[in-house]
């Protein structure tokens, strides 16, 4: 069985320590049926550890809503700072 190309286009180059470090909001949005998600990146962390690729974790993820696996894009949304 011949596998298709990513619906995505190339795995973030963001660790989980800079989107913590940074301060984004992070948001999982399902690629087949659109359910988004927030994701707390504190517990992300814990989960795959602080060097895991955003773009490695994506892969590992599972829809709340249909329930498929691997069809996860993450959305961020730098803050800005408040100085």
């Amino acid at each position: 069985m011949q596998q298709l190309p990513s619906p995505r286009g190339p795995a973030y180059q963001l660790r989980v320590e800079d989107v913590v470090t940074l301060k984004a909001d992070v948001t999982v949005v399902c690629i087949i049926c659109s359910h988004e998600a927030p994701i707390d990146m504190l517990k992300l962390a814990a989960q795959h550890g602080r060097n895991e690729f955003l773009g490695n974790i994506e892969d590992k993820m599972k829809c709340g809503k249909c329930g498929l696996k691997g069809m996860a894009s993450l959305k961020i949304v730098w803050k800005a700072d408040a100085t």
